[in-house]
């Protein structure tokens, strides 16, 4: 329905800023006004990750995994890569799908940002910065790629490189609480109170 398009599209234009606690609302709203929307429960499972609500966050993650077929092809991306990602932990799984995604949408931020993660995850903090700055080269004011980029030069032991894009972030006001824990890591570092 147009309504729970409308809700959607605020939890999702919130969650894109990084205010997951903000966005949750909105997309409750959409699933109550369509219970079959895919894109809707996807986002709600990523947005209850992002603050640590695992259990509602997985629960609505398999829901969308099980919606899928009702969502585009670019929704299915976002649905299966975050599946993978987050329920199945599956990292090399997501990767692939993230990687498709990229190469089917190469103008879209997220799944560069979001492989970027998957990568860390791994281990491979040079393949997660690769994957972050290609995601800002798609759009250089997504907030995700700015903490993903601060965050690998931090894991790097890159850390004038990682206070700079941080304070980046700040400048042009897309930091999320990520940046902050970067740039509270490399104050402790450098014994900065």
């Amino acid at each position: 329905s147009l309504e729970a398009l409308q809700a959607f599209s605020q939890g999702q234009a919130e969650h894109l800023k990084m205010r997951d606690d903000a966005a949750i609302p909105n997309l409750k709203k959409a699933i109550e006004l369509d219970p079959n929307f895919a894109s809707a429960y996807a986002t709600l499972g990523v947005a209850s990750f992002n603050l640590g609500r695992l259990a509602e966050g997985m629960a609505a993650l398999r829901k969308a995994y099980e919606l899928r077929d009702r969502a585009s092809e670019r929704e299915k991306f976002y649905i299966e890569a975050h599946y993978y990602d987050e329920v199945v932990v599956d990292f090399e799984k997501a990767l692939d799908v993230y990687m498709q995604w990229s190469q089917t949408y190469p103008r879209d931020s997220a799944p560069y940002s979001n492989a970027a993660l998957a990568s860390s995850a791994l281990g491979m903090h040079e393949k997660a910065l690769e994957h972050a700055v290609q995601g800002h080269q798609v759009d250089p004011r997504d907030a995700y790629c700015y903490d993903n980029m601060a965050g690998a030069y931090e894991a790097l032991n890159r850390f004038d490189e990682a206070k700079s894009i941080a304070e980046e972030a700040v400048a042009k006001k897309v930091d999320g609480s990520g940046i902050h824990f970067v740039l509270l890591d490399l104050a402790y570092y450098r014994g900065d109170r």
